[in-house]
């Protein structure tokens, strides 16, 4: 059985106000971070890059284990109108590292692959620059850092799967 082909396509990033709450409360196991201005998509050869129009991140932690769902969408557009919509789920697996770099810890970060950060992203467009991305399959790896003032900034490595 032949391993599938995986090809960088995009790189998104995002940028989170400091401090995320990365655990359940005594109401609920749901916790939403939300992008700020200033995100984008490129693509990997970064000859188009999309500006963020809305993005929610939002993720499942459960008090009986160190894993959390993540399930997130997040819109793009270029100045020609040019759109790609993402919609993403995921697992982070919570390490003291990562819970470090939620408190918002400036220097603190893990790259691609370091953590346990994977989502299966369905991307949709109604541009016909990327109408290829209906019919494709996708994966991305996390990677997160926090910056000096203390915002978290999240990058997703996506590549298609065939």
């Amino acid at each position: 059985m032949a391993t599938p082909k995986l090809t960088h396509v995009f790189t998104f990033t995002m940028t989170t106000p400091p401090g995320i709450e990365a655990s359940s409360s005594k109401y609920s196991n749901l916790t939403a971070g939300y992008a700020e201005d200033g995100g984008y998509i490129e693509t990997a050869d970064g000859s188009t890059k999309l500006k963020c129009i809305g993005a929610t991140d939002w993720m499942l932690s459960n008090p009986n284990s160190n894993t959390i769902t993540i399930d997130a969408r997040a819109s793009f557009i270029g100045e020609d109108g040019t759109n790609l919509d993402v919609k993403y789920a995921g697992k982070l697996i919570v390490t003291q590292h990562v819970l470090d770099i939620f408190s918002g810890k400036p220097g603190k970060e893990f790259d691609f692959g370091e953590e346990y950060c994977y989502t299966c992203p369905i991307i949709s467009s109604r541009s016909e620059k990327f109408a290829w991305v209906n019919d494709g399959v996708f994966v991305a790896m996390g990677k997160l850092r926090v910056l000096e003032t203390g915002h978290m900034e999240l990058q997703y490595r996506v590549l298609k799967v065939g």
